[in-house]
């Protein structure tokens, strides 16, 4: 592949290839999000991976509203977590994740999904993100022509794979049961 025949982000085909890129990355922050609020019960397992899960600012609020209930000391179910999401004005936000679309593009994030479904569910979009930032870290070095990662870079390669290795034993654990 040539690099000099690839899309620029200033041409038509670029540009159009960057926003489906984007619209791709809010589907599973979307997709993410809904699992979450759907599924309460698993926010502990996955709170450290979503704190380092990018989300735009207006789905990270969602984000951190679930963080915030995750706080509270008793477990709640899915109607409460609503609730509290919504009296803490966050009605808009979940009116964008909690869709036909999301659902029909991730059954597993629905109410009625089985916990176990939603677990492999977040194991799989947070590894796709995981592969995802790596991928874009290692890119960004070799663009900078930088062969030694700074201890800063080197720290935050080595938390991704630490990510990523522990999705892949999460996933490895179900598929003994």
């Amino acid at each position: 592949f040539n690099q000099s025949s690839a899309p620029h982000a200033r041409t038509p085909l670029g540009r159009r290839l960057r926003q489906e890129a984007n619209e791709l990355s809010r589907r599973q922050q979307q997709i993410v999000l809904a699992t979450m609020t759907n599924h309460p019960t698993l926010f502990d397992r996955y709170e450290e991976s979503l704190d380092r899960f990018q989300f735009d600012a207006d789905l990270d609020k969602l984000r951190a509203g679930l963080q915030k209930i995750n706080s509270f000391e008793e477990v709640l179910d899915v109607a409460i977590v609503k609730t509290h999401l919504i009296e803490d004005g966050m009605q808009a936000q979940l009116d964008l994740v909690l869709t036909e679309q999301v659902y029909s593009l991730a059954r597993q994030a629905r109410t009625d999904a089985e916990e176990q479904d939603a677990r492999h569910l977040l194991d799989h979009m947070l590894l796709i993100r995981t592969q995802d930032e790596i991928t874009n870290e290692l890119s960004r070095r070799n663009r900078a022509g930088s062969n030694e990662p700074s201890a800063e870079e080197e720290n935050r390669l080595f938390a991704m794979r630490d990510d990523l290795d522990q999705v892949h034993f999460r996933i490895g654990e179900d598929g003994e049961e």
